[in-house]
């Protein structure tokens, strides 16, 4: 699986990109770095419209390879090299948790784990769609 990492791209680009591969696993970007099972601040998002230009280092068109084995950490950690602060959430019912403590599972094993603890709660309707723990 291949993530094309652009300056011209915007963040919900990235997240797109992610999620058509693991429907149960969604991505953030963060403006301050984060450690092996360190959780990052909500308030250091980046919007979806910020264009990678804006807050990628160097600013060059790359891809971020990876598969179903790749653990979180190292996933994560596939977009330094750009500067790009990403941490994985897992959906858990109709929200979306930071992985940050399973930091060593693999994307298939997070992605099992959402997918099995969304279908143990009942879909309620969701009131707010503009709320970025919600996947667009």
């Amino acid at each position: 699986m291949i993530i094309n990492v652009s300056p011209d791209l915007q963040v919900r680009d990235l997240k797109k990109q992610f999620h058509e591969n693991f429907k149960f696993l969604k991505i953030e970007c963060f403006k301050k770095s984060h450690g092996f099972e360190q959780s990052s601040h909500k308030k250091d998002i980046y919007s979806n419209d910020i264009k990678l230009s804006d807050i990628m280092n160097p600013k060059l068109s790359e891809e971020v390879v990876f598969d179903e084995n790749t653990t979180v950490f190292e996933f994560e950690n596939g977009f330094k090299k750009f500067g790009l602060n990403v941490q994985v959430f897992r959906k858990s019912g109709t929200v979306y948790i930071e992985t940050s403590l399973t930091d060593s599972w693999t994307l298939a094993q997070q992605n099992s784990e959402g997918k099995m603890l969304s279908e143990l709660v009942v879909n309620e309707p969701i009131e707010d769609q503009t709320d970025q723990d919600i996947w667009e």
